[in-house]
């Protein structure tokens, strides 16, 4: 494996020739380490530079840059010919990358640049994050180390779309077995539009029971058939019940009588015992623990691609 790492550009206090400030060389040696991380260490644009957005046309943030920052750009995809994983550290460094910005919603997955053949990017928080202002975020940059040691390979998934009642017991019959993970989507007045479980890594099961005009999906019939379905699930004693926020999800099964009798598990309050300080939400909890794409990077492609908001249809 041929890996990198890639910051935005040498620190404010680096020496001359140096990319890091003697503190952020010892604190990100200090990680690499407990990483096992070894890697070419680049920058995405040569000198340090304030405020990114100074560096595209508009001063805005992922719009065209300055030409002698597409030169700069052109020069770091050069270095990285033939390498397989490079870990950029902060914003500029994932738009020098993959031309994508928003460094939250893809930290910690693996994202194909589409400028470097075969590299895939792992982002990150830049050192002036986890070296001066937020120490708490240094085990999330070696979760990212870790995860850049290595490429990401896609596993095969089926997502199932029942057509009818009886598919949802052939799924439960085939599939299911000790435990599932399940969530619902929800409107107001407080309904549940749509649901999904899994009882594996390698399938899940989507319901969809209303549309986007807040039309039912299934007949007045069918859709008690389906409440009746969940109701033989959640009479299971040995069935474990996995939710992220779980509080939110019974309540709305509590609202039409599903309360499952089996073990409950909750990644939320799990995640708050590890690191009572962190971040919550799921997409957190996905990138620093789950060695898969972000979802809402898969469902913007498809949105572009498709002109769907992700959904299934």
């Amino acid at each position: 494996m041929k890996l990198a790492l890639v910051v935005d550009w040498p620190a404010v206090d680096a020496s001359k020739g140096e990319v890091f400030s003697a503190w952020e060389t010892q604190v990100v040696g200090e990680l690499m380490n407990a990483a096992n991380f070894h890697a070419t260490i680049l920058v995405a644009h040569s000198q340090h530079t304030q405020h990114a957005h100074t560096l595209f046309e508009g001063g805005k943030m992922g719009g065209t840059p300055l030409p002698h920052v597409a030169m700069e750009r052109q020069r770091l995809h050069d270095a990285l010919a033939g390498y397989d994983v490079a870990l950029s550290m902060g914003s500029f460094a994932l738009w020098a990358l993959t031309g994508e910005t928003k460094l939250d919603l893809y930290r910690g997955t693996h994202v194909d640049s589409p400028y470097v053949a075969g590299l895939q990017v792992v982002p990150t928080y830049s050192p002036t994050i986890f070296c001066r202002l937020a120490w708490n975020e240094r085990p999330v940059v070696v979760s990212a180390m870790k995860k850049a040691t290595s490429k990401f390979c896609d596993k095969p998934r089926a997502i199932y779309l029942p057509e009818n009642v009886a598919d949802l017991y052939a799924f439960s019959t085939r599939f299911i077995k000790d435990k599932i993970v399940f969530d619902v989507e929800t409107t107001v007045p407080p309904r549940i539009t749509e649901f999904s479980l899994a009882p594996s890594s390698s399938c899940c099961l989507y319901v969809q029971l209303e549309d986007r005009s807040k039309r039912s999906v299934w007949s007045p019939e069918d859709e008690l058939d389906i409440l009746l379905w969940l109701r033989w699930l959640a009479a299971m004693p040995d069935l474990a019940w996995g939710f992220h926020n779980a509080t939110y999800d019974l309540t709305y099964l509590d609202a039409i009588d599903v309360r499952p009798v089996g073990p409950i598990f909750d990644t939320m309050l799990e995640h708050h015992a590890y690191q009572p300080e962190w971040e919550k939400s799921l997409g957190f909890l996905a990138g620093l623990h789950v060695p898969t794409r972000a979802w809402k990077h898969l469902r913007t492609k498809a949105k572009h691609e498709f002109n769907k908001a992700g959904s299934l249809e």
